[in-house]
């Protein structure tokens, strides 16, 4: 039997705690067993972490990053290393 690969969405995200939040839950309503979510935060520093926790303690993520710094290349530089 030929194992499914998963689809992987990649999310990252910056100080936009209101349209993260419509993200993730249009993500959380349609998650099946067949995709994977994966969070980049970009040294968020307001209301956006109370919105990642709060999808976190749901298990939506898969992979779950949050850095202390912004820097536009990380998304790359996780992913490619």
């Amino acid at each position: 039997m030929m194992s499914e690969k998963k689809i992987k969405i990649f999310i990252i995200s910056k100080d936009r705690p209101i349209y993260l939040w419509n993200c993730l839950d249009s993500v959380y309503r349609l998650k099946s067993d067949h995709s994977e979510v994966i969070l980049f935060d970009n040294a968020s520093n307001n209301e956006t972490l109370e919105v990642i926790k709060s999808f976190d303690s749901r298990n939506l993520f898969k992979k779950l990053y949050l850095f202390d710094k912004n820097d536009k290349d990380i998304f790359h530089k996780t992913i490619l290393h």
